[in-house]
């Protein structure tokens, strides 16, 4: 009764919900020297066009960090990061944050992840 709930449940909300580890997509952890409001941030990041993303703070308040996740972007890795920096030093200035890290996770990758995820459940 539990699997025929959890397949019905997982069919009516339109299959699963995909991270960036299994879609494909780009990863931004940006630091701020500064505090920084998170909804703020989204709305100066809005003009970008990016489509699907997620702002959220890590670590603690006082740390001033957030990650940005891009879902299946179409830019390389190295100009998302840049066209965001540039986008954000426009808008606080150049010496208000440093970019951390840029990761960019495949749709290939993500795909393969998928099938060896649903073989280890599956198993042999």
């Amino acid at each position: 009764m539990l699997l025929l709930a959890g397949i019905i449940s997982i069919v009516y909300h339109g299959g699963l919900n995909y991270g960036i580890d299994f879609s494909g997509g780009t990863l931004i952890q940006i630091k701020f020297h500064q505090p920084v409001d998170v909804n703020t941030l989204r709305q100066d990041v809005q003009g970008l066009g990016l489509g699907n993303y997620v702002i959220q703070q890590i670590g603690e308040p006082k740390d001033n960090e957030v990650i940005i996740r891009v879902q299946e972007t179409t830019s390389d890795l190295s100009g998302l990061g840049n066209q965001i920096k540039e986008h954000l030093e426009k808008k606080m200035g150049k010496e208000q944050f440093e970019v951390r890290r840029v990761e960019m996770v495949g749709p290939q990758v993500g795909k393969d992840l998928r099938q060896k995820a649903l073989w280890a459940i599956i198993g042999p």
